[in-house]
């Protein structure tokens, strides 16, 4: 039953991202994982430049850089999860 004068607003909160698939897609394909996490500029801007240092790498540096450049990344995608699910319980 609806009061008069008071307005009901329905709150739609998005499906909470899995920070695993974020982590996996970004081993599969570097920003892919930004781009699942919807952070279109990190995840086109970061992929791009992980791809280009990545293709500028010497073949005995390919493995490292690929190892460090996820890491950094599943680093992020775990901050970014966090400073979410944070963001999402103030909101309640």
């Amino acid at each position: 039953m609806r009061k008069p004068g008071v307005e009901q607003y329905t709150v739609i909160t998005p499906k909470l991202k899995s920070r695993t698939a974020a982590v996996g897609l970004n081993v599969l394909l570097p920003g892919a994982g930004y781009l699942y996490m919807g952070r279109w500029f990190a995840g086109i801007f970061g992929g791009a430049l992980i791809l280009a240092i990545l293709m500028r790498s010497s073949q005995e540096h390919f493995f490292g850089v690929w190892i460090v450049s996820n890491l950094i990344m599943a680093i992020d995608m775990f901050l970014l999860s966090s400073d979410r699910q944070y963001k999402r319980k103030d909101f309640q």
